[in-house]
């Protein structure tokens, strides 16, 4: 739950959505982090850096979005 409120995601696992803001909360510096756990069987990745904030390995039932 921290890495959401600090890479500004919203995981819902219902809906298969992920909800992103624009800007994530301050300074992050760049990081990736690799295996974010969406469901018990599927997980995503996430990098970071000054210009925001990318999801990779999306699953194809689910969807990413803006908020």
């Amino acid at each position: 739950m921290l890495l959401q409120i600090i890479l500004g995601m919203d995981i819902d696992a219902t809906r298969h959505l992920i909800t992103l803001r624009p800007e994530p909360e301050g300074s992050l510096g760049s990081f990736s982090i690799h295996n974010i756990p969406l469901t018990g069987e599927e997980f995503v990745s996430v990098e970071a850096n000054s210009k925001g904030v990318v999801i990779d390995h999306v699953p194809d039932h689910w969807t990413v979005k803006k908020g």
